[in-house]
């Protein structure tokens, strides 16, 4: 800058800019392995580009039709080079138009003339068609010329008419709508019920996460287990982007809480049981929990959309149950998941979480001025966790602690359950940080572990069955003494609980004392004459002119007159503050625990460790027709498992199986180590599956740990011993049977049998 003189201004000077550039820098070129990662990284841009360029190609298509006489000008063919370019994303496309001389006209006739069902009128919805109108924009801004001018000025005022003409049409009945119609909390927790019944354990955890965190799909889908960890009583998960923030920058923590008085919907146990159930699958490179390694993105999502519908059409009566939650034919769809909770929340309570907490859990825009200034969600986003978990602050417990365990995993049977349940996925990704949420999660199995049972008996085959914890009796009972509701060990509060929350439940605790204070005053007005007369009477009084029944009948009354009206105003009290906060008739009192344990009494459980079992075989051959002992129960089918959880019942048994006696009461009947299985001990089909389809190869592999499997108890078969048997066994058996090396994830015990004898017919 330059001073002219005192009090005059200062005037800049710009600077001249001088050229480093050498001539070897000007010759300069990148290398194709360069150059090619570099473009690579500059097509990471719109998710939606795919569907644009359909969008886009449909248009072309109808140029083609219906002008035809400036579909030349008008469009181009792309050549292989373009086409291979990521960095346009054309994907599927073989034309684009020459977007500086794209009339607007043809758009507009292209968007006036679609039809859902041209016989019928019926036309698509809005949204549906505005998206072609995006997808001209968005491939605009990737093509060598760009739109005219004219263009937007010319959409503007059609859009708003197009709206307006569908809104009418709608109100007809000439509007095809394909949006999903919100699921209530009701359906919710029916579709989490029947997912359970069904042993669809992977659509029951994905339902819970996608409700919890008031997801799309695809963003349960892309969860790995970086994304999630445990932060006193609750887990919290942060997306690594989402829809809209594609650079991941404003994506923010959810705070999730468990239901332990709801089993079906409880979050820690879904979890927890998926990643149990499934942990073998873990032991590999990829660190996603619901994608398989080879699986594209959106791939688990698809496969849940699927699932969910299939469950939907496979249960009797379902679609009537969906058309009473308001559900309306075609319109049942996981987004609805999504729409749903945003709607449960916000209007089941009258003192709903906070709005801005809403939208940014759900990834929802608040606006840009919104979003810079209102950044304070985080303590409104717990008290929406714990509402998401189907507590409801109105009612008591909406402050419930998870259940976990009162010490760590310096305790010795805390260590060996999380090894069992969770080894694989300590062992590749304990230090991404989830090791505490799967502490929570092992302590929620553990305390529903009376619930998990009862599905068990009710179908054998269920793959609660092969949580590992629950063949293991003695590690469990040890286990269920360490797991509390209370405070202690890394849960030290309950957060997510507003002061308004924390008031209600104090004045519950002091109607319950004042209703047990009540109590007892009116049990002392019923006693104490009788007492006093008891008393004089053992002491027969000097005086005869005071008389012991006179004494009593003094006592008594001056006791009515002190207490009678005390007791009145106690019971207005207690009716005042009952209608105030709406307390329930049963009152709880200071010291009372709250009881969440499932209907499966511990009593049930109580069985000697193998027992046999006596009935008759209906398909019994001649030989075997009176014979009444069996090894295992009635009904009994064997499963159908992978090797590593074969294994492991080889070895150990299913002592959680359960099954239901003659009148309908659930008993436990566990089955000794399948190794352990007499021939003759089995009834006729069980003996068959047992012979072709899991004998074979499970004999094969125990030859090579004899010794091993000899020297352990089955009590002492822990997560160490079950992965150092298995891979020495495997080992031994696929240098007998190389055929193993090639094994696929998805094989079964019955398919290495099939493998092993076909290997066999060869030789």
């Amino acid at each position: 800058m330059t001073r002219n003189s005192p009090g005059t201004q200062y005037h800049a000077t710009p600077k001249k800019k001088t050229s480093v550039a050498k001539d070897s820098c000007s010759r300069f070129q990148l290398k194709e392995r360069h150059e090619k990662a570099v473009e690579k990284t500059k097509s990471h841009t719109v998710e939606c580009m795919p569907d644009y360029r359909r969008r886009v190609m449909k248009v072309v298509g109808y140029v083609e039709k219906e002008y035809p006489e400036i579909y030349d000008e008008a469009v181009y063919k792309l050549s292989s080079e373009q086409k291979s370019n990521p960095r346009y994303h054309y994907h599927r496309a073989t034309h684009d138009f020459h977007y500086d001389q794209f009339p607007t006209e043809i758009l507009q006739s292209f968007m006036s003339d679609q039809w859902r069902d041209k016989e019928k009128g019926i036309k698509y919805t809005y949204d549906h068609l505005r998206k072609y109108h995006d997808a001209i924009l968005k491939c605009a801004e990737f093509s060598p010329s760009d739109l005219p001018p004219s263009y937007r000025n010319e959409m503007t005022p059609y859009l708003d008419n197009l709206k307006k003409e569908l809104v009418k049409a709608k109100s007809n009945g000439k509007v095809s709508e394909q949006d999903a119609d919100p699921i209530c909390f009701g359906l919710y927790e029916q579709l989490c019920k029947w997912a359970v019944m069904r042993g669809l354990i992977f659509v029951w955890v994905f339902l819970v996460l996608q409700w919890s965190l008031m997801a799309r799909a695809c963003n349960v889908d892309s969860i790995s287990f970086q994304n999630f960890w445990a932060d006193g009583d609750c887990v919290k998960f942060k997306y690594d982007l989402n829809k809209r923030d594609r650079k991941g920058e404003k994506t923010t923590e959810k705070h999730c809480y468990a239901n332990p008085l709801k089993p079906a919907i409880c979050l820690f146990l879904a979890f927890g049981c998926y990643l149990c159930i499934f942990q073998q699958k873990f032991d590999r490179d990829c660190n996603k929990v619901f994608r398989a390694m080879s699986e594209k993105e959106k791939s688990a999502s698809s496969s849940y959309s699927k699932a969910l519908k299939k469950m939907i059409d496979g249960i009797k009566g379902a679609a009537q149950k969906l058309r009473e939650y308001s559900i309306r034919d075609g319109h049942f769809n996981p987004h609805g998941m999504r729409k749903g909770s945003g709607i449960s929340v916000t209007t089941g309570s009258m003192e709903p979480p906070p709005i801005p907490s809403v939208l940014l859990r759900g990834e929802w825009s608040m606006g840009k001025v919104l979003e810079v200034y209102w950044r304070f969600s985080a303590i409104g986003d717990t008290y929406l966790g714990r509402c998401l978990a189907g507590l409801r602050p109105d009612e008591p417990n909406f402050g419930v602690l998870p259940p976990h365990f009162t010490v760590g995993r310096e305790n010795p049977f805390v260590d060996k359950g999380m090894k069992l349940c969770f080894g694989v996925i300590l062992e590749r990704y304990g230090a991404s940080g989830c090791e505490g949420a799967l502490l929570l999660f092992l302590a929620s199995i553990v305390h529903h572990r009376a619930w998990l049972r009862t599905h068990i008996g009710k179908s054998a085959n269920h793959p609660f069955s092969q949580i590992p914890i629950l063949n293991n009796e003695k590690l469990l009972g040890e286990l269920a003494k360490l797991v509390t509701l209370e405070k202690g060990g890394a849960v030290t509060s309950a957060t997510g609980v507003p002061p308004n929350v924390k008031i209600r439940e104090e004045v519950r605790e002091a109607i319950g004392l004042l209703h047990q204070y009540r109590r007892d005053v009116q049990w002392l007005q019923e006693n104490l004459s009788a007492m006093v007369k008891n008393a004089m009477e053992e002491k027969a009084t000097e005086n005869g002119n005071i008389t012991a029944t006179f004494v009593a009948e003094q006592v008594a009354a001056a006791t009515a007159k002190a207490t009678e009206p005390l007791v009145q105003k106690m019971e207005e009290m207690e009716g005042r503050l009952t209608a105030q906060i709406g307390a329930s008739s049963t009152h709880r009192t200071a010291g009372n625990s709250i009881n969440t344990s499932a209907s499966l009494s511990e009593s049930r459980l109580d069985a000697r460790l193998y027992p046999t079992y006596k009935y008759h075989d209906p398909d019994a051959t001649e030989r075997n027709k009176h014979k009444s002992d069996w090894d295992v129960p009635q009904g009994f089918k064997l499963p159908t498992a992978d090797l590593y959880s074969g294994w492991t019942r080889w070895l150990q048994g299913m002592t959680s199986n359960a099954t239901e006696d003659g009148n309908g009461k659930i008993i436990n009947a566990p089955v000794k180590p399948l190794r352990l299985l007499k021939h003759g001990n089995l009834p006729y089909k069980i003996r068959r599956s047992y012979d072709n389809n899991w004998k074979p190869i499970m004999e094969l592999m125990e030859d090579e740990v004899k010794e091993e499997v000899r020297n352990r108890h089955v009590d002492d078969m822990d997560f160490d011993f079950f992965r150092s048997t298995y891979a020495k066994a495997l080992e031994g058996a696929t240098e007998k049977y190389p055929e193993f090396a090639n094994a696929k994830t998805t094989w079964k015990v019955s398919t290495y049998v099939r493998k092993k004898k076909e290997a066999d017919r060869r030789r």
